[in-house]
């Protein structure tokens, strides 16, 4: 009888919910606005300039621009960052402050500092107080697909032990002994696809055969795609010993980030029903499976007991001898990682160790397709070392010798960075000498690569220009770095810390930062020794959008031709 007469359960209101949410975060945001308006306020030229609503040209490519304005007055350069054009939107916060922070508002609540010079990020990176920066929540965003890996881990000390059980698959040793074997393997393979099915023959061109336009029909062609496929055949073979993650090139294009992320909080947008989320989920689980197949034929029996350091240490020398000590093979005999752990590192490199890298080769392909004079200077420098007899392939040691190649390669990594920002946040208050500002606790900092990579304070006036030559040449009269003691030696051995960052700097650094160069070495001078790269008359760059690595929203298609000598 009690309980006719017991309160009913109270319903969830919805609507009453949403707007207590909404108004906490509009009273954080007038909060955290008014912070930043106060700490970088008043027109000092050495405070932060303060930009809460992106300029148009980031958005001029969105088909309803004035529905993206609205939504930018709302979210501010949240619609930038997940819609916009990620190369004019460095490019406008470099411009608007002239080198010095800019403080931008991104989501609902939240706002950020934006560094446009190495210094600064120096000051964060590398100097006493890194230690008070960690990752933004932001990285929460790769969770479901990474889970806690390398890249999402927030726990410096966590990162520590990661990366510690990871480090001897990235030795020296192993790494030339994977660049002479399988990364030339599968570069000459893919140069073969290019050269019998996509690149035209001087003498079919010139009606020995068959028609120009039958043999210009097949040499224009969009590259990433042969691209993505070829160094994920090798991040599959060198580091996990087999062929099934190939797989993933077909699902690829399943796994994306949605606009409502860049706009929401973590904490809501992790719980929505989005298709982006579930067929990130069906996707990791898929790899799940191929990797924990993997893991388990290179663990010793498991059934007769866990075994010692020692035991460890010899399997591992075992390996070694039969050159097969690989990335899967750490993994597996690790101690420090947990079997989650290790899985999601796992994941973490097959994504990071062919991504970055196939962007980064296909960038260094436009770059010298639109740039004749410097492809041409690179082929002869190319042909003095790799004779078009088929057989020799100069060693990985020989190939970085090269000057014009090595720069090539650099200013490629200047331009055209695979990841464009990376982030981190104050634990505590923190004061940035250089720009005179100081850092709240909480405040998320953004270090915008591209912006410092194109900093005229540091590369001159040309900055935005494509110049290998720049590098094997002294430092700009205008940078920071033409002191006097500098007036004699070459840009590349003068360069501050965080000048030239595509791989980050400090204890974050990119630990397959030598893997991916030992890649573009290699498939740079393969290709370009045996074949002319041409950037098609009216062809534009576009509009770069970001995801998890910049590139562009209409691909980039090459003619390519075969080289007579």
């Amino acid at each position: 009888m009690l309980s006719a007469f017991a309160s009913p359960p109270p319903r969830l209101d919805l609507v009453g919910l949403t707007a207590a949410i909404v108004a906490s975060y509009v009273a954080k945001h007038a909060t955290q606005a008014a912070l930043f308006q106060r700490l970088y306020g008043g027109g000092d030229a050495t405070k932060a300039v303060v930009s809460f609503s992106p300029p148009a040209e980031v958005l001029g490519h969105i088909a309803s621009v004035r529905v993206a304005r609205w939504l930018s007055v709302a979210f501010g350069y949240g619609i930038a960052l997940a819609r916009g054009d990620i190369r004019a939107y460095h490019i406008t916060t470099l411009a608007a402050g002239g080198g010095r922070p800019v403080v931008h508002r991104v989501g609902i609540s939240s706002a950020r500092v934006v560094l446009c010079d190495c210094r600064d990020a120096e000051e964060v990176l590398l100097k006493s107080q890194a230690c008070k920066f960690v990752k933004p929540h932001r990285y929460r965003l790769l969770r479901p697909m990474l889970g806690l890996g390398l890249v999402t881990l927030e726990d410096e000390a966590l990162h520590t032990v990661h990366r510690r059980a990871m480090n001897g698959a990235f030795s020296p040793a192993t790494l030339r002994e994977i660049a002479e074997t399988t990364m030339t393997t599968e570069f000459q393979r893919m140069l073969e696809v290019l050269r019998d099915e996509h690149a035209a023959d001087p003498l079919l061109e010139a009606g020995h055969s068959r028609s120009t336009a039958s043999a210009q029909r097949c040499a224009a062609m969009d590259p990433q795609a042969l691209l993505d496929e070829t160094t994920l055949n090798i991040i599959s073979e060198a580091a996990f010993r087999t062929k099934d993650l190939t797989v993933l090139h077909s699902l690829q294009s399943r796994v994306s980030i949605s606009l409502l992320a860049f706009v929401l909080p973590y904490s809501v947008w992790e719980w929505l029903p989005t298709r982006n989320l579930r067929n990130t989920r069906l996707v990791r689980k898929l790899l799940s499976g191929i990797i924990a197949k993997v893991l388990a034929a290179c663990r010793d029996e498991s059934a007769e007991g866990d075994r010692t350091a020692q035991q460890e240490q010899q399997q591992l020398l075992r390996l070694e001898e039969r050159g097969c000590r690989t990335l899967i093979d750490y993994l597996a005999s690790s101690r420090q990682l947990s079997p989650a752990c290790v899985l999601d590192n796992a994941i973490t490199f097959v994504f990071a160790g062919h991504d970055t890298t196939s962007t980064a080769i296909n960038s260094c392909i436009m770059l010298l397709a639109r740039h004749p004079v410097v492809q041409e200077r690179l082929a002869e420098e190319l042909a003095s070392a790799m004779p078009l007899d088929g057989v020799s392939v100069p060693p990985i040691q020989e190939l970085q010798q090269l000057p014009y190649l090595d720069a090539v390669v650099h200013e490629t990594l200047r331009l055209c960075p695979p990841v464009y920002q990376i982030g981190r946040r104050a634990t505590e208050d923190c004061f940035l000498p250089r720009a005179g500002i100081v850092v709240p606790a909480g405040c998320e900092i953004s270090i915008s690569i591209l912006a410092i990579h194109l900093n005229p304070n540091i590369w001159g006036a040309d900055a935005a220009e494509f110049r290998p030559e720049r590098w094997h040449s002294p430092p700009p009269s205008e940078s920071i770095m033409n002191i006097p003691e500098n007036r004699h030696r070459v840009l590349r051995d003068v360069l501050p810390p965080c000048a030239f960052a595509p791989f980050i700097a400090g204890k974050h650094t990119c630990i397959g930062k030598d893997f991916a160069m030992f890649e573009l070495y290699k498939s740079i001078a393969l290709v370009f020794r045996r074949l002319q790269a041409v950037w098609p008359d009216g062809q534009g760059i576009g509009h770069l959008r970001a995801g998890a690595v910049v590139r562009p929203e209409v691909p980039w298609v090459i003619e390519w031709k075969r080289r007579e000598k």
